[in-house]
Order: structure tokens, then C-alpha cells, then sequence
């Protein structure tokens, strides 16, 4: 008896050996947005997995192959925050065996000094690196306590981040207090004193750069 899983969404619609990823160094590929346009008119706006979590309309784009550098378009497809997530926290073995056999396109000497859609330069991948370890301080102190102090709580980010207290002000802070952010910055009603809150749940997608 066979005690082998049954086959994914991703293997049952793509073979590496006829569709191999195609990669540009090892950074993960940042789909442009005119592509997530794209695939919202093309998949009418409904994510491509379905799974029971599923919450409907496009809003991310995922990666068939779960291979993060690749740029094939035929590894991509429009999904909800939801459905990626629970995708790829799924997909390892898959994620594997794409990776191995995956194409590394050499660019042309007269392209090597221009960028490509979705190459990274040496500060975005700092980013890169540093969100996570913001979006997990902001959770492990925001989950502790209502509000806390919001000049020691860009201090101590910046700490933990490794970044500047101008990028954690203006670049991650200002990111996230918003409506659909998972951070609100107010002046409480005790001496007006500002601080700073979790306007939501801090989920596995607020990890992504």
C-alpha cells in the first residue's frame, strides 16, 4: 500500500521537466503590479486555490512551483492572502523538487548594469531581512499590553530591526497605521501622550517584505 501524499494542486497542473523555473539569482521574484492586474481580469478576480479558508478575490500572486525566485509566467497565479499562506506552509517537498531543476537565465553583459522587474537592490534586501524582525517585535510587545509609548517603541524597533529610527518611522510605521495596517499610532486621552497600538491580529502574511 502506498503511503505516498496524493499530488498537489501545483503537480497536478505543472511538471518540471516540461515547465522548469525560470530564475534570476536566488532572490524572491516581486511580481509587478500591472501582473496582479492582470491576473484579477483573467481569473475574474477569484483565487485560483479555493481551499475551505478561502476568501475570495485576488490579492496576492502565488507561485505554482513554490520556488520564490522564479518568473515563469506559468508558474503564477492570482490568490487570496489566505489560500497562499496555507499553500506554501504546505509545499516544501514541492518547493524542492522545482528548485532542483530550475533554468538560471545568464543576463547579457550590456543588461548586467539595468534592473529587472523584481531584482532587489542591496537596501531591499536589507528590508528584507528587517521587516520580519519588526513585524515580530510589534507582536511581541503589542500583544502584552493596550498601548505602549510610542518613542520607545521606535527606538526598541529600530534596535531589534537593525534599521534606522527614520525607517522604522517613516517607511514600516507609516506602512502600517492604517486602515487594513496591523498598527494605529493615537494620542490617548491621559495627557494627550502618544502611543501605539495593534489595530488588528498580527497574521503569517504581515511577514512578508
Amino acid at each position: 500500500m502506498s503511503t505516498s501524499e496524493p499530488p498537489s494542486i501545483s503537480s497536478a497542473v505543472l511538471s518540471p521537466a516540461t515547465d522548469p523555473c525560470v530564475c534570476v539569482g536566488t532572490t524572491r521574484y516581486r511580481p509587478p503590479e500591472i501582473l496582479i492586474r492582470t491576473l484579477r481580469l483573467n481569473q475574474d478576480n477569484k483565487c485560483f486555490y479555493h481551499l475551505p479558508d478561502c476568501t475570495g478575490p485576488v490579492e496576492c500572486v502565488a507561485h505554482l512551483c513554490h520556488n520564490p525566485p522564479c518568473r515563469n509566467e506559468k508558474h503564477l497565479k492570482g490568490s487570496c492572502n489566505t489560500c497562499n499562506s496555507t499553500i506554501s506552509n504546505q509545499a516544501r517537498a514541492v518547493r524542492n523538487r522545482y528548485a532542483k531543476q530550475s533554468v538560471s537565465v545568464r543576463v547579457p553583459v550590456e543588461e548586467r548594469g539595468a534592473r529587472m522587474p523584481g531584482d532587489r537592490t542591496r537596501s531591499e534586501q536589507k528590508h528584507e531581512l528587517a521587516w520580519p524582525k519588526f513585524v515580530e517585535y510589534s507582536k511581541e510587545v503589542l500583544d502584552l499590553v493596550d498601548e505602549f509609548p510610542y518613542e520607545d517603541f521606535v527606538r526598541n524597533a529600530s534596535k531589534r530591526a537593525n534599521v534606522s529610527v527614520y525607517t522604522v518611522e517613516h517607511r514600516y510605521i507609516r506602512r502600517e497605521d492604517s486602515i487594513e495596517g496591523f498598527l494605529k499610532v493615537f494620542r490617548n486621552r491621559r495627557g494627550g501622550r502618544k502611543v501605539v497600538t495593534l489595530n488588528r491580529e498580527i497574521t503569517e502574511q504581515d511577514y512578508e517584505p
